[in-house]
């Protein structure tokens, strides 16, 4: 229990009687010669606390135990002073509690005596007159408790802010402080457990690298006595000191990753988009953190062309061009309704770096001879007469491009510069006409088989040529037929009856030749026939020879 403090103030009255004076002189004389007695023996002894001496003057008590040993004598006192041994007060017994007193410095002794209590009338333990014996002394420093002060956000008087931590953009905020008072100060950030992550030097704070999480921000304020060292939480402090009220800072973590391609670790690639081989690649990712999270394809002008769920990424189909594959991490206040380019992204989010790929695009383009549409020709080759024909060409795409003639089993024959195409000379056969959209990166040296290809390239669908010997009879092409057919007859002067039967021995078409013609490429047109088989009947009028052949009409 805490001994009752009772203050020194003497005062001298003395408006006594000269008689009573003499009593009262007569019964001091007598005490003091017993004090003086050179047999009785005094020892203030010796005092010791375990507890601390320095002590902070605040609202929670701080008791300081103390023991003497050794001590001796008629009468016992304990007396604090202050450092220049002021007698400040007279309490009963430790414990002493030293919280209500002013800051300072003050001592705890311990007195022994006999006789008549030699501390009377005097203020100062250096006046002591008598038989007494002081212990040493435990001295008491006092230190007024600091205070933290009160924190707030400048501009807002908020004590919560949200920032986005790790977009890259500075997320610095200035405090205001009112109200610290200590000898020292510090600056000091926790987690949410009060563990310390920093003691930055001062506002304003910027935590963009810190990451996701909540922090708590801090101002110290503490007097000399307290020792910092080997403190890793708020929680452990210990002495006088005080702590403001916390800044808490939500960290919304955000980081859009380090992308590279699987396999080289490279950020560019160039792929050969169009010739109907797969382009799929897959990439790494890593470092990415974040809420929400999304993959994004622009252009080099940051126009989102889509958003694909995953990779790998296969862009065959994406035609010619250049385009960045983004990794995009965003908190859920970011609203990407309406979002047409990545330039135009608002609030707390953050992009990896690009993977930048290059698309050559080819495509061989789609071919048909022109006037019918078909794919498919058959021409009498080495009559002497022009076999010459047009073909159309749509949809071809590529840096380079060339006309390629094969065999059926894709020998490269010829590569003519354009259409039209005359094939008279070729010989009796079947060869294909191709057109080639190439990557500059494609090397055509050596290559003798379209098959042999290698690299960003397209070939077209082929047009089918067959090539028929010249008989002195007749030949027809192109047969199947959709639109028409051409009947060559003989070169000679004879006239000549021509009938198209169906196959219920109808007659469906009829045309006769005069002698007289020149040119003996008869065409026939089939727009009025039904799709199917049908007998055709040629009838020499001068000879009376009668040749059957048959005629297919397609779609």
């Amino acid at each position: 229990m805490k001994s009752k403090l009772h203050i020194r103030n003497p005062k001298f009255y003395h408006n006594f009687t000269y008689l009573f004076t003499f009593f009262v002189f007569m019964f001091i004389g007598q005490s003091y010669t017993i004090a003086q007695n050179p047999n009785s023996h005094v020892d203030g002894g010796v005092i010791s606390t375990n507890d601390n001496t320095t002590i902070c003057i605040d609202s929670e008590p701080d008791p300081i135990y103390v023991t003497v040993e050794g001590d001796s004598g008629r009468l016992r006192q304990w007396i604090i002073t202050d450092d220049n041994n002021n007698i400040l007060a007279l309490p009963d017994a430790p414990p002493f509690d030293l919280n209500g007193a002013t800051p300072g410095v003050c001592r705890i002794w311990h007195l022994a005596y006999n006789g008549i209590p030699p501390f009377r009338h005097i203020d100062n333990l250096d006046d002591l007159r008598g038989r007494y014996d002081l212990s040493n002394y435990i001295e008491v420093t006092r230190t007024m408790l600091p205070e933290g002060g009160e924190l707030a956000i400048a501009g807002s008087g908020d004590t919560e802010i949200e920032i986005c931590a790790g977009d890259g953009e500075s997320d610095a905020f200035d405090v205001t402080l009112e109200g610290a008072l200590g000898d020292n100060s510090l600056w000091v950030i926790t987690d949410d457990n009060l563990n310390i992550l920093g003691t930055p030097p001062s506002p304003p704070f910027d935590l963009e690298g810190a990451g996701e999480g909540v922090c708590l921000i801090w101002h110290l304020s503490y007097a000399d006595s307290v020792d910092l060292t080997g403190v890793t939480n708020a929680a452990d402090l210990m002495g006088c000191y005080d702590l403001s009220n916390p800044i808490t800072v939500t960290r919304n973590g955000v980081n859009g990753g380090e992308l590279a391609i699987a396999g080289s670790g490279d950020t560019e690639i160039e792929i050969c988009a169009g010739d109907g081989e797969s382009d799929s690649f897959d990439v790494t990712l890593e470092g990415a953190m974040g809420d929400n999270s999304l993959w994004v394809i622009t252009d080099d002008n940051l126009n989102i062309l889509g958003t694909p769920p995953s990779p790998p990424f296969d862009l065959e189909g994406a035609g010619e061009g250049v385009c960045l594959i983004w990794h995009l991490s965003y908190a859920d206040s970011v609203d990407l309704t309406d979002v047409t380019n990545a330039a135009d992204l608002m609030g707390c989010y953050d992009l990896s770096n690009p993977i930048t790929v290059t698309r050559n695009g080819v495509n061989g383009g789609e071919l048909a001879i022109a006037g019918s549409g078909d794919t498919e020709i058959e021409i009498i080759a080495g009559d002497g007469e022009s076999d010459s024909f047009d073909v159309t060409l749509d949809g071809a795409m590529g840096d380079n491009s060339l006309w390629v003639i094969t065999d059926d089993n894709l020998n490269i024959l010829a590569t003519p510069p354009s259409p039209p195409f005359d094939l008279e000379g070729a010989g009796v056969g079947v060869c294909l006409i191709w057109h080639l959209s190439y990557a500059d990166s494609v090397d055509l040296t050596d290559v003798t088989n379209a098959a042999d290809l290698m690299g960003c390239y397209s070939l077209s669908n082929p047009i089918t040529v067959t090539r028929t010997e010249a008989l002195s009879k007749f030949n027809l092409y192109p047969n199947p037929a959709s639109s028409y057919t051409n009947l060559k007859l003989p070169n000679n002067s004879d006239s000549y009856s021509i009938s198209v039967y169906d196959l219920y021995n109808t007659p469906v078409l009829n045309k006769r030749v005069e002698k007289r013609m020149t040119n003996k490429v008869i065409n026939l047109n089939l727009n009025s026939l039904n799709v199917g088989p049908y007998i055709l009947v040629i009838v020499n009028e001068t000879n009376g020879e009668r040749t059957v052949k048959k005629l297919l009409k397609k779609n």
